[in-house]
């Protein structure tokens, strides 16, 4: 999807080959919804992309394809490629975003990695009544003062 580059007041447009290909692949990323534990990261891909163009201020001038295969590597070569923008950025404001997106990004990673190990735990028994430490009692009110052991 190609965007036109027009010299509007308050719109930037980005054709840095860098920064296309980033936002490009976050859009692949976000668009990866059939990859397992992908609703656990989406809100923090949203979050990044919006750090990375500055809520709208930094655009790219145009998209390129990207193939997403796995969303554990998608994710890694992201966060590669916003720390090498990051080790290249010149402008404080664009490092500023940089170091923030790629904090989300590796949030959404973390928490995507929690949630794969989490599904391939046993599930824990719910109805499992905590021990009883010798010497402890505790005691329930039925609401009227009265109290049973």
């Amino acid at each position: 999807m190609a965007v036109p580059t027009t010299d509007r007041a308050g719109d930037v447009y980005d054709a840095a080959p860098d920064f296309v290909y980033a936002v490009s692949l976050l859009a692949a990323l976000e668009d990866a919804t059939g990859q397992e534990e992908h609703a656990i990261v989406l809100p923090f891909l949203g979050m990044a992309r919006a750090e990375l163009t500055e809520f709208g201020q930094r655009r790219p001038s145009h998209y390129v394809p990207v193939e997403v295969g796995d969303l554990r590597s998608g994710l890694a070569d992201l966060e590669q490629r916003l720390t090498a923008l990051l080790a290249d950025s010149q402008v404080l404001q664009h490092s500023l975003r940089l170091h923030s997106a790629r904090r989300l990004l590796r949030r959404g990673a973390t928490l995507h990695r929690r949630g794969a190990l989490a599904s391939t735990k046993e599930p824990r028994s719910l109805t499992a009544t905590p021990e009883r430490r010798p010497g402890r009692t505790r005691s329930v009110s039925d609401g009227l003062g009265r109290v049973d052991p």
